[in-house]
């Protein structure tokens, strides 16, 4: 069916605004258009706003020797606020890298290899970090 102009309905009408709270929500809402024979529709809308997620950044570096060579084998946890654990481990040039790491958590790393001693660090996810090493004494 084709409506001829005379019937065509010619008016615009524009919904605009900003959600008033960053967490999202639902928002209900109607819209009513009346013609000028006083014929009125008025039909019912839901509006769902995602509140926004937290990019994933990637922390990275190296654990070296005194002498600045990589160390090679050296498992790495990441341990996150809630207990959750996860494990990397260095190249041969004693790279690691953690992908995927929630921001703005504080995490701690510990560093284990079986003839050397780390001292932990505590980071704050906030942006990619490819530099975060480590300097790894031998023990005694």
């Amino acid at each position: 069916m084709t409506l001829t102009q005379s019937l065509a309905p010619t008016a615009t009408a524009v919904l605009s605004g900003t959600p008033s709270t960053a967490q999202g929500g639902i928002y209900n809402f109607s819209v009513t258009a009346t013609n000028s024979g006083n014929f009125t529709v008025t039909n019912d809308y839901t509006l769902t706003v995602f509140a926004p997620t937290a990019a994933a950044v990637t922390i990275g570096g190296r654990v070296l020797a005194a002498n600045g060579r990589g160390i090679f084998g050296t498992q790495l946890l990441l341990i996150a606020p809630n207990g959750a654990i996860r494990y990397a481990r260095t190249n041969p040039f004693g790279f690691y890298r953690f992908a995927e790491v929630a921001t703005g958590e504080i995490y701690t790393i510990n560093v284990f290899h079986k003839n050397r001693i780390v001292a932990p660090r505590v980071i704050s996810a906030t942006a990619d970090l490819s530099d975060f090493n480590f300097i790894a004494a031998l023990q005694n």
